[in-house]
């Protein structure tokens, strides 16, 4: 066979911020003085942690030695010959990802060599240490990509115009969601055009009128979600219905008629199916007390065909 298929699975990182967002590249760059590339990251919390106090209040879990391979954020210190430690403690809102790191995990054909993992750490320099805030496990080729959107965060980030700023993050935002570069290995965005989005609390309070996106801003994103993405992202959705309500009423009714609860494509997609028929039936005001139950029933049950069946009158509740 001559076609090689390439599969990547990716252990998703499950973390939560103090607003129960997941990390991004942006946040972690925000907060961050320096991002290296090193050889394999000791992993600092098994067999054998080491823990050094701090303060009546504070723990770190020590790291014996980071080799820097390269620097692609650097401030006035580097990694060598500081202590490095990580913060273990609850508070640090970087904690449950650096317990649980996403990991590329490839399964490549048997003539080709498997890939060179380098680990990507971020951290903050204090004036007697170093904090590790994040790191993890990357197939070396990406690499250059990383270091490409680190500098150019790095350029926004000298600009001092938080008017400015925020909007050429939005335009990136979405020029990279039309490219799906937004987060192929893990995300450089979190989805900043959300209201509650740690992006959009801090510019409104900063800059208001910029981050209100403009017409030709918001079809784009309508494009987006109709053409690639219109089961890929429930929040862009609720989204673009804020804009276009009743074309995107429209619009997911038309994708609804054509799905049936039967089939390889139900069988596959079923849990993201009943999510978007749920913020059909509610947007229309038709998530009345019977339709509640079907989706608590549809949740709670693993039947194939009660799934169908359940999917099935609830579609017929979207007409009437």
């Amino acid at each position: 066979m001559n076609n090689r298929i390439y599969t990547s699975i990716i252990l998703v990182l499950v973390s939560l911020s103090a607003f129960g967002q997941r990390k991004s590249v942006r946040e972690l760059l925000a907060v961050s003085d320096i991002v290296a590339v090193t050889e394999h990251f000791p992993d600092p919390f098994y067999p054998n942690e080491k823990k050094i106090a701090f303060s009546n209040h504070q723990a770190m879990t020590v790291v014996d030695s980071v080799k820097v391979i390269a620097y692609l954020k650097k401030g006035k210190k580097g990694l060598e010959g500081r202590r490095t430690f990580i913060n273990n403690q609850s508070r640090n809102s970087f904690y449950d990802i650096l317990r649980v790191p996403t990991i590329m995990i490839p399964v490549y054909a048997s003539d080709e060599k498997p890939p060179i993992h380098k680990t990507l750490l971020f951290a903050r320099t204090w004036n007697d240490h170093v904090e590790v805030l994040f790191f993890v496990d990357l197939n070396e080729n990406i690499i250059p990509e990383m270091k490409k959107f680190i500098d150019w965060d790095g350029g926004i980030q000298k600009l001092n115009n938080k008017s400015e700023e925020c909007r050429l993050y939005i335009e990136k935002y979405l020029s990279m969601l039309e490219s799906n570069e937004v987060g192929p290995y893990f995300p450089y965005f979190e989805n900043i055009l959300l209201p509650q989005s740690n992006f959009m609390r801090y510019y409104k309070a900063k800059a208001p009128a910029a981050t209100i996106m403009t017409k030709a801003q918001k079809e784009r994103l309508k494009n987006f979600v109709f053409g690639d993405d219109y089961f890929g992202n429930i929040e862009n959705t609720k989204l673009v219905y804020e804009y276009y309500p009743e074309e995107t009423l429209e619009f997911y009714k038309d994708k609804f008629s054509n799905i049936y609860g039967y089939g390889d494509d139900f069988d596959k997609n079923a849990d993201q199916y009943i999510v978007y028929l749920k913020f059909i039936l509610a947007s229309t005001n038709k998530l009345d007390k019977e339709a509640e139950t079907l989706f608590d029933i549809f949740d709670d049950n693993k039947e194939a065909n009660i799934k169908e069946t359940i999917f099935e009158r609830l579609k017929e509740k979207m007409d009437k």
